[in-house]
């Protein structure tokens, strides 16, 4: 089991930090000099060293993160991952009556890059977070691979026409892609949502086979529409959305995001 769980069609946090291969890469580049510096402190072998001391680093993280009140909030980000994905479909269209029966595709870095920005932005009030024993490039670490785990979380409720998430009465999360790339320098985010628009609540494929079958042409027809994506219209796409993640995140109450349309 990894950072993340899934009940039901939402996300949980475990509390159970596994170490990844990214913190190894971590400890490698952005981490090194924190990883070396707690070395030093050592008495055993070079390498023995910084063994000891990348040990420490991580298990002074999994004790933080398991304390009640900073599990607690750290728990309720994982749930929100779904209401940032709805806040993003909100900044599509947040007229549910123009969103019915269309379905948008948004890259996953409309989501992934604000709610990164929103973990961050929890966080970096706790106390016991900012004493961190790796500083602030572990905490950093922290935010990125916690959304990581949510993305891949995420990926595993397989969102379809058939099965759709509910984000809310006038949203679905209808299918995705993980491995669209972006080509977006900045940003590591891959793929892409496809978000259903109703103004009413989803109704079942085998009450509304129409429906499911124009979904299903929708997103065959986005699904064509990026494959023609140059790079530099890919470049625009994605860098348009960071600038709308910005003013997101500034209080802005955003409507006119860009978004492939069917």
């Amino acid at each position: 089991m990894g950072w993340i769980r899934i009940a039901g069609k939402s996300l949980e946090f475990t509390g159970k930090i596994v170490q990844s291969a990214s913190f190894e890469d971590w400890a490698l580049s952005k981490g090194e000099q924190i990883v070396n510096e707690f070395a030093q402190k050592r008495t055993i072998a070079f390498f023995g060293k910084k063994k000891a001391a990348k040990k420490e680093i991580w298990q002074d993280l999994v004790n933080v993160s398991r304390k009640p009140a900073l599990f607690a909030v750290i728990n309720d980000l994982a749930k929100s991952y779904e209401r940032t994905i709805l806040l993003v479909a909100n900044a599509v269209q947040s007229n549910q009556y123009l969103a019915d029966g269309h379905t948008y595709a948004v890259p996953t870095t409309a989501v992934n890059s604000l709610h990164r920005a929103i973990v961050e932005s929890r966080l970096s009030k706790s106390d016991e977070f900012r004493e961190l024993k790796g500083g602030a490039e572990l905490q950093s670490f922290f935010y990125d691979e916690f959304v990581a785990q949510l993305d891949s979380a995420f990926q595993l409720l397989r969102p379809s026409a058939s099965d759709p998430l509910k984000l809310s009465d006038s949203w679905y999360a209808v299918g995705s892609n993980v491995d669209y790339d972006w080509r977006y320098t900045n940003e590591t985010w891959k793929g892409y949502l496809f978000l259903h628009g109703r103004s009413s609540h989803y109704v079942e494929p085998s009450k509304d086979r129409n429906r499911l079958e124009k979904i299903a042409k929708q997103i065959t027809s986005l699904e064509l529409t990026l494959g023609t994506f140059s790079k530099e219209e890919k470049l625009a796409f994605v860098a348009e959305w960071i600038r709308v993640r910005d003013r997101i995140l500034s209080g802005e109450k955003v409507s006119d995001a860009p978004a492939l349309v069917q």
